[in-house]
Formats: structure tokens, sequence, C-alpha cells
């Protein structure tokens, strides 16, 4: 009797273990699957982030490249303006007869 009594605790002890912890093989497959759903996406952005971040690198270096043109442009432009204002040649343009005295300078 004792025996019976020990027996059927312990089948209950067992169902009660057995319903609370563990997966079956079905939930484990199941599981797996939405995982594996829900990371394919995933998985595929990464090299399309990479070659974003990349040519975003490259533009940056392209702006940078074009400003540093630019700004090297513009300095030569005011070298040259400077140049031309301080040597440039003045011409001397008679308005009258020759020999009257009348003359100007031009520009």
């Amino acid at each position: 009797m004792r025996y019976l009594k020990v027996k059927s605790i312990n089948n209950e002890i067992y169902k009660n273990i057995k319903s609370v912890c563990g997966f079956s093989l079905l939930e484990a497959l199941v599981a797996f699957i939405i995982l594996a759903t829900l990371l394919i996406p995933l998985v595929r952005l990464v090299p399309d982030y990479y070659r974003m971040a990349n040519r975003s690198n490259d533009r940056s270096f392209s702006v940078d490249l074009a400003q540093d043109k630019i700004e090297e442009f513009k300095s030569k432009k005011i070298l040259m303006t400077l140049a031309l204002r301080l040597f440039q040649p003045t011409l001397i343009i008679s308005s009258g007869s020759p020999g009257t005295g009348r003359t100007r300078r031009g520009v």
C-alpha cells in the first residue's frame, strides 16, 4: 500500500515537473522558425548598411575636396585681382590733336 502511494505521488510530481519545465521538440522547432524568419531580414540589412556608410564617406570626402578647391580658386582669384590692380598697365589715350597736351589715363 505504501509503495502505491509513493508511486502515485512520484507520478504526480513527475507530471507537474514535466508540464512546468523544459520544451518539447515541437516547441523548440517553432521557436527556431520564428527566430529565423525575424533574423533573416536583419542579416540582409547589414551589407546595405555598410554600402550606404561607404557611399556617405565617399560623398563627404568629395564635398571636402570640392570645398578645398573652391577655396584655392578663390584665393587665386583674389591674388590675381590684386596683382592686376597693382601691376595693371596704364594706357595713355590722347583725346585731342597731337601736341595739345590733353591726355587721359585709361584703365
